[in-house]
């Protein structure tokens, strides 16, 4: 009967650590090797699906138009790193830690990301200090440190012409190490809003080429989506 229990118990585990296999995660430092989800199939129900309101009707069938569909992340103010996080490591409740390394990303190279900053009245000690703070909303300069931190493009669907037709851009990450070709996909909502975008039948978009982006973001806001001005510490991650 002891033998079953424990039998019984390790199966239990394992069947837990399998839900979802990554490389390894150092919380409490700047160390993160990017993470691929192996979702089991009971997974797939963590998919939320938006409000039946009209501006996500228009998102949901532009998307579906290239078979992906929204994934509604929650709005405290937090829904930019929330996103990052479930696309992470398949939860949104690392958003606080994620939050945390890529504002320390952005302290370590404060030089050059204050060049790109849009609010320079702000020092960028009180600027750090701030987007420290939960619900304190992210911005193209963040999505830019996260870009660089996951090493992955970011790519973001995001309304244009008065906010009504959606287009595709991205970010890419600074010296970026090699070619990789797993991203991220999320929707600016409204303009005012990020939630991740998805296949229709999966969780996320392993095995999925991107889409066709309009242009990439690096370039209007800093001038060079990989500056000589920034160069990552290797011993960062």
């Amino acid at each position: 009967m002891i033998i079953r229990q424990v039998v019984t118990r390790k199966r239990t585990i394992r069947r837990k650590q399998n839900a979802y296999k990554c490389s390894d995660i150092i919380f409490g430092s700047t160390k993160l090797k990017r993470c691929h989800l192996q979702l089991e199939s009971s997974r797939k129900g963590s998919i939320r699906r938006p409000p039946s309101s009209v501006s996500y009707q228009q998102i949901e069938e532009s998307l579906a138009k290239i078979s992906r569909r929204i994934d509604l992340i929650s709005g405290d103010g937090n829904c930019l790193f929330r996103a990052l996080s479930k696309e992470a490591f398949g939860f949104e409740r690392f958003h606080s830690w994620l939050r945390n390394r890529i504002v320390d990303l952005v302290a370590e190279h404060a030089l050059f990301f204050d060049k790109i900053r849009v609010n320079n009245d702000e020092t960028m000690e009180n600027y750090l200090t701030r987007m420290r703070m939960d619900g304190t909303w992210g911005t193209s300069l963040e999505i830019i440190a996260a870009a660089t931190l996951l090493d992955k493009k970011i790519y973001i669907f995001t309304p244009a012409m008065k906010r009504v037709r959606y287009q595709w851009y991205h970010f890419c990450p600074l010296n970026q190490r090699k070619r990789c070709h797993s991203y991220v996909a999320i929707c600016h909502t409204r303009g005012e809003h990020f939630d991740r975008i998805v296949p229709i039948n999966q969780f996320d978009n392993m095995n999925y080429r991107p889409p066709i982006s309009r242009g990439n973001l690096n370039l209007i806001i800093s001038g060079n989506p990989s500056s000589t001005g920034f160069e990552r510490n290797k011993t960062s991650f």
